[in-house]
């Protein structure tokens, strides 16, 4: 049997003014995601458990120093994975910022995150 992840990504536009109402959209949503990707978090790594996602483990990357907002990324990761950040790609620069992880294991066949 063939194994497909399911992932999205977006751009919050600010964790402190919109995450609310994305994390319960995402929650409702009719899939389970392995992975969500969010881009302009405009938060720094410290603030990660102030936005949590039932069933899933974040990691963030802080945001461009000085700047104050379209900076910060975060990335969910379902608690089927087992993972390992990869602190040598997390980049954070005026131009890129990125936050890698390295998937350990995937769900058992027959899961949700199986198609």
């Amino acid at each position: 049997k063939q194994w497909y992840q399911r992932r999205v990504a977006i751009t919050a536009g600010g964790n402190a003014s919109n995450f609310d109402t994305f994390a319960t959209e995402i929650t409702q949503a009719r899939h389970t995601f392995s992975f969500i990707g969010i881009a302009e978090t405009n938060v720094d790594s410290e603030l990660k458990d102030l936005y949590r996602i039932p069933g899933y483990t974040s990691e963030y990357n802080d945001k461009f120093p000085d700047k104050a907002k379209g900076s910060g990324v975060g990335l969910y990761v379902h608690e089927s994975f087992a993972y390992t950040r990869l602190d040598k790609l997390c980049i954070c620069t005026a131009n890129l910022e990125s936050v890698f992880v390295s998937i350990t294991n995937r769900p058992p066949s027959g899961s949700d995150n199986d198609s």
